[in-house]
């Protein structure tokens, strides 16, 4: 299978299966050596998550505070409530009853109390729901913020690592064609030993080297010139020349 087959598609982006290939690796690698659990997000994220839990409790704390409070309080006003009774009957300020009639009445206040308990407790959980509005029953923007930045770090890695996987492809298909292409002839053969030695030479030297005539040289060297592949240096004498494109083998391709 050659490096251009099975094309795949991946989030809007045209993938080659080698390239796939790669950006899993690439994937991977960085996954491994940046994981997400040493992010800051991930750790603003945990302490946030944390610090949330906590503040869910918050409302049920206070009710059972409330609720042992009042179970305490409110065994101590119906006892005083029935010792006030018993006192206004001795009194004669109001009637003599059983011990039933006073039993039932003190059960009425009790109820009573119960009823209030309820409607303050509800009051207080309300409001401090409306006052913790960023808690997730309300409104959960904190979180939502950092998973969006959860979000674009996961991309992130993701973009990177597709950057990565072209550029390993696209820089083997380059070296590829360049261990295959054929060797050159002509007065491109000139320019082949430009680039292998990477400096200015002379007429002379490029005939000696390719075994040409200097007259040859000299012909190609014009034809070479015209066609901006060459630049010459007539600072010095006698001339020298220098690759006048780096990109000289993707010219002479394209011109094919």
């Amino acid at each position: 299978m050659g490096p251009g087959s099975g094309i795949m598609e991946g989030n809007g982006i045209m993938l080659t299966n080698v390239i796939q290939t790669k950006y899993n690796d690439h994937m991977n690698y960085l996954n491994k050596i940046y994981p997400y659990e040493d992010t800051p997000f991930y750790r603003l994220s945990d302490s946030y998550r944390r610090m949330l839990e906590v503040v869910r409790e918050i409302p049920r704390l206070l009710s059972d505070s409330l609720y042992e409070l009042f179970v305490s309080q409110k065994q101590e006003v119906l006892s005083h409530f029935s010792e006030d009774v018993r006192f206004l009957m001795e009194s004669g300020s109001i009637r003599e009853l059983d011990e039933e009639e006073v039993n039932a009445i003190v059960g009425f206040v009790g109820d009573l109390l119960d009823s209030i308990y309820s409607k303050v407790v509800r009051r207080i959980s309300n409001d401090l729901h409306r006052y913790l509005r960023w808690t997730p029953e309300t409104a959960d923007s904190g979180g939502e913020l950092i998973r969006g930045c959860e979000e674009r770090y996961r991309e992130l890695i993701s973009e990177i690592a597709k950057a990565r996987a072209e550029r390993d492809f696209y820089k083997e298909i380059a070296e590829s064609l360049e261990r295959t292409e054929p060797p050159m002839v002509g007065k491109y053969r000139i320019l082949e030993l430009l680039e292998k030695y990477g400096r200015e030479m002379k007429p002379v030297e490029i005939a000696n080297e390719l075994n040409l005539s200097e007259v040859t040289v000299r012909k190609y060297i014009r034809e070479l010139l015209l066609e901006g592949l060459l630049v010459k240096n007539d600072k010095v004498r006698p001339y020298t020349y220098v690759l006048g494109d780096p990109n000289w083998r993707r010219r002479l391709r394209a011109k094919k």
